[in-house]
């Protein structure tokens, strides 16, 4: 665009000087300003490190040159018409209304550069061809511009739609993402739930008990509540293998682990300890309501009938109550003196309870 305005305005003052005689070395001046500059300032801004702050500098520097080359050709009207417009409509495109004011200065600073050199030479009249000229060039560039800030419309308006649409599929995307990371937490959940399951009954295992216990323990310590550790162990599970089968003992396993989360309150916890041993922790509750618990388990356990391949199994259960002594007893301990209890309700005969609410056993 710098060129072809330049060319044009070389082309008009050529013709507008064309029939009169220029001062020596006008020519060499318009040749140097309006053909040879504008290639000088695109191979500078195109080797520049910071090419839009260069090109915001290299219009200033047009409007000073432009004003040295109005004031050179003796300010003929549309000469200075086509220049002053040319040069505004660019740095306004360029730099906003803020562009205008600085144009002006750099325009009228060129001309006072060239009255000062050469002296001030007034002549307003344009030759009719060289009017022509500048009306046409002017329009032509202005169309110019227009329409070069059409194509840049055009850009932005593609550039908005992509960024739309970009933004359209990351939303997308993140909602994607968001369900799929919603979908791996449940199923970490899940496998959590599962590593802290016995897949057989569906009851808690060991290591959740263990895990479980000790934190249960700590807040008895901190609000001074009671615990019960209940261990239960099927009378003759041996027995009921070898004779009937592995699959009649899992299946008595569950009806157990069923009849234990039956009967267990929201804050009771219930595992399956290993083999035919289960435990329930029964956290906040004295000794009275554990002992009744544990008898009323061994009572419906004993009375209860399982029908396995044509055969009604019948056994009972031996239990082990440990009450929580508040400061002395740690998971470990406390657990032990379930297993003692246990074993020594078995050793006893079997299908009773024992508990301890000290180091001493205590028959139900």
């Amino acid at each position: 665009m710098r060129s072809t305005a330049f060319a044009i305005l070389f082309l008009a003052s050529y013709l507008h000087l064309s029939g009169r005689e220029p001062a020596s070395g006008l020519w060499g001046l318009f040749v140097a300003i309006l053909l040879v500059y504008p290639h000088l300032q695109y191979w500078r801004a195109c080797r520049s490190a910071k090419p839009i702050e260069t090109e915001m500098r290299n219009l200033l520097i047009d409007s000073v040159l432009l004003g040295i080359f109005i004031a050179a050709v003796g300010f003929a009207q549309w000469i200075v018409f086509a220049a002053v417009l040319g040069s505004l409509s660019n740095n306004v495109a360029n730099q906003g209304w803020r562009g205008a004011p600085n144009t002006l200065l750099a325009l009228f600073g060129g001309a006072l550069l060239w009255i000062a050199f050469a002296g001030f030479h007034y002549a307003p009249e344009t030759e009719w061809h060289a009017s022509l000229v500048c009306i046409f060039g002017l329009s032509a560039y202005l169309l110019g511009i227009s329409h070069l800030s059409y194509t840049r419309n055009l850009q932005l308006r593609h550039t908005r739609e992509q960024l739309k649409s970009r933004e359209q599929d990351l939303l997308s995307a993140n909602q994607s993402l968001l369900a799929n990371l919603t979908e791996i937490a449940g199923l970490q959940d899940q496998l959590r739930d599962q590593a802290n399951r016995d897949p057989l009954t569906g009851l808690y295992n060991r290591r959740y008990l263990d895990r479980i216990l000790s934190q249960e323990l700590s807040h008895c310590g901190y609000e001074g509540y009671s615990l019960a550790l209940i261990m239960i162990d099927i009378d003759h599970f041996k027995q009921i293998n070898d004779t009937y089968g592995h699959q009649a003992g899992d299946e008595m396993l569950v009806q157990l682990a069923a009849m234990l989360e039956g009967n267990a309150r929201s804050s009771d916890v219930a595992c399956r300890y290993g083999g035919e041993e289960f435990m329930l922790v029964m956290p906040d509750i004295d000794r009275e309501l554990a002992m009744a618990h544990a008898e009323h388990l061994r009572r419906r356990f004993a009375s209860h009938e399982l029908y396995f391949d044509g055969y009604c199994l019948k056994t009972t259960l031996s239990i082990g109550v440990a009450i929580y002594q508040k400061d002395a007893d740690s998971a470990g301990m406390i657990n032990t003196r379930a297993d003692q209890a246990m074993y020594q309700a078995k050793n006893a005969g079997r299908d009773r309870v024992g508990v301890t609410a000290a180091p001493a056993f205590v028959d139900a």
